[in-house]
């Protein structure tokens, strides 16, 4: 089997040159960081385009999927994506369609909308709230570094749907859209991955919880339920898949990657180390203390699945995803108060995941060549 080092090594070298220059751009005081995060996303996905898995990945396995579809009208392909993939039947559709086009747009649109959810979610926190430029530039790198678009781009479904919740998330903590407005793109990442599913059940959760009082919980409680019903009536087998997923997972843990445990666990608790330490500011806003408890409550679930790889780690990547407005909140109040010393030690920190990450995580397994 043929492991192509050399041209897996160009890939990273390339990635990594890519990630130091857009930090050192987005430094800059003049520059338009919406501008350079369209740009940023340009590349990206123009890499994703030229992107080869090998035969271990999953993105080489759902070209061999969508492969059943070449040739038929959208029609027919409608109807046999959802006689047979009753759990996440919207990604199928998704494959099958670009496929028909061209393979390579599967990593290619992947890349550009996942791009596009993370880096509103940074562009419309900084310009909102007018976050130093050195600051947004660490928080984007220290996000870059963690690799999760060697996943994005090889695994495709999962981290597509969540890239979708997050942006919801976002624009219901800082911007104040009502969660009923994201409930269509909520049932779309729901039937998109069966992860996403759950990740959404826990959102509408959390949201009772943490951000409702009163009568309001009880009302939300009361549509929270009956939709519930309604889709557990209508959408049986897609709950069904999800149970029986869930069970597979954490009752036999079928894949695992000590490396990818670590890199998530060191991201993990950097976040914590950021966001609790020291725990009581009264400077941060009432949407960082709210983003806090969600974050949080994220955390503690995967820690309690610590032993299912895919849950423990794809959690953390959702959570990666959210937090960063928090912690460009965080490094922000340091840097205008002149107490910088923790940027300099996520500087390290950064450098040091991504090397790591390139020598044995997700990103090791890019190949642009």
């Amino acid at each position: 089997m043929e492991h192509y080092f050399l041209e897996r090594a160009y890939s990273i070298i390339i990635y990594a040159i890519l990630v130091i220059w857009m930090f050192f751009l987005l430094q800059r005081k003049k520059c338009n960081i919406k501008l350079t995060l369209w740009i940023y996303t340009i590349i990206l996905t123009v890499l994703a385009y030229f992107f080869i898995p090998s035969e271990s990945l999953d993105l080489y396995r759902l070209w061999q999927v969508s492969e059943w579809y070449r040739g038929l009208p959208l029609l027919d392909m409608v109807s046999e994506v959802f006689a047979y993939w009753t759990g996440s039947p919207l990604s199928h559709l998704y494959l099958a369609f670009l496929y028909n086009i061209d393979k390579h747009l599967i990593p290619a649109v992947t890349a550009f909308l996942f791009c596009w959810n993370i880096f509103y979610i940074v562009g419309d926190y900084a310009a909102k709230k007018k976050i130093n430029h050195a600051v947004i530039a660490l928080v984007v790198f220290l996000f870059m570094s963690r690799g999760i678009y060697g996943e994005v781009i090889s695994g495709i479904r999962s981290m597509l749907a969540f890239s979708f919740v997050a942006r919801c998330v976002y624009n219901e903590v800082y911007n104040k859209t009502s969660i009923i407005k994201n409930i269509p793109i909520y049932l779309l990442a729901s039937f998109f991955h069966q992860a996403a599913l759950v990740l959404v059940a826990i959102r509408f959760a959390f949201y009772i919880i943490y951000e409702k009082r009163g009568l309001g919980r009880v009302l939300y409680l009361i549509v929270l339920a009956s939709v519930s019903a309604l889709f557990a009536v209508y959408f049986r087998n897609n709950i069904t898949d999800t149970i029986t997923k869930a069970n597979i997972y954490i009752n036999s843990n079928i894949f695992s990657y000590v490396w990818e445990y670590a890199l998530s666990t060191c991201y993990m608790l950097v976040c914590v180390w950021l966001l609790y330490y020291p725990y009581h500011n009264p400077r941060y806003s009432l949407e960082f203390h709210k983003m806090r408890k969600i974050v949080g409550s994220i955390f503690l679930i995967c820690i309690a699945l610590f032993f299912t790889f895919s849950i423990y780690d794809r959690y953390i990547n959702f959570a990666s995803f959210i937090v960063m407005p928090a912690l460009m909140e965080v490094l922000n109040d340091e840097w205008v108060r002149k107490r910088r010393y923790r940027y300099g030690i996520l500087m390290v920190i950064s450098i040091f995941i991504m090397f790591i990450c390139g020598l044995r995580g997700d990103l090791n397994a890019i190949r642009f060549f």
